[in-house]
């Protein structure tokens, strides 16, 4: 389908699309391991691509939302594809699948401090963003980057995850699992 049929498409489902104010707030959510989220220049897949998020990437706001009819026999909207139109700072930045985004308050959820309650690194609970990491064997552990405890984890035979939102991320194994 031409980009401007998936345009049209687009517009045909968008009196299910969110209002025109801005929702702050958002990060890319999981993906699977080495992907990264396609951005667009329109909504929908048929559009080129202009850039790549990764999981994690933060700080977005969603500036309009639409649902993606590109087969006109659908008729169930809770089948139909969203997509938005994300913004950091009020610039425009493309279009990607809502599916991958979800609200940033919920991209981490620290329990407590990993060793202590007053441990700069911290235990890691499960999100959408952190679900593939979790391991019955392992704490899932995230220091501040940068932070001299990040640079110690090997002692504790941390696997480095890579960085998320500001933490150093490491699966460490619990000692007689």
């Amino acid at each position: 389908m031409s980009p401007a049929r998936l345009f049209a498409a687009a517009l045909i489902a968008a009196t299910l699309a969110t209002p025109a104010r801005a929702e702050s707030g958002w990060t890319v959510g999981a993906l699977p391991r080495g992907d990264s989220l396609n951005l667009r220049t329109g909504p929908g897949p048929g559009f080129e691509t202009i850039g790549q998020l990764a999981p994690g990437a933060t700080a977005f706001e969603r500036e309009t939302c639409v649902l993606l009819r590109s087969d006109p026999a659908q008729t169930d909207a809770r089948q139909l594809p969203e997509w938005c139109r994300l913004a950091r700072g009020g610039q425009v930045l493309g279009w990607v699948a809502a599916r991958y985004l979800i609200p940033a308050e919920d991209a981490l959820r620290i329990l407590r401090g990993w060793r202590s309650p007053q441990d700069s690194c911290k235990l890691i609970g499960e999100t959408a963003l952190t679900g593939e990491f979790l391991d019955d064997a392992a704490d899932l552990v995230g220091c501040p980057a940068g932070s001299p405890e990040s640079r110690t984890m090997w002692q504790h035979r941390g696997r480095d995850l890579g960085q998320m939102l500001g933490w150093q991320m490491y699966s460490v194994p619990i000692p007689g699992r």
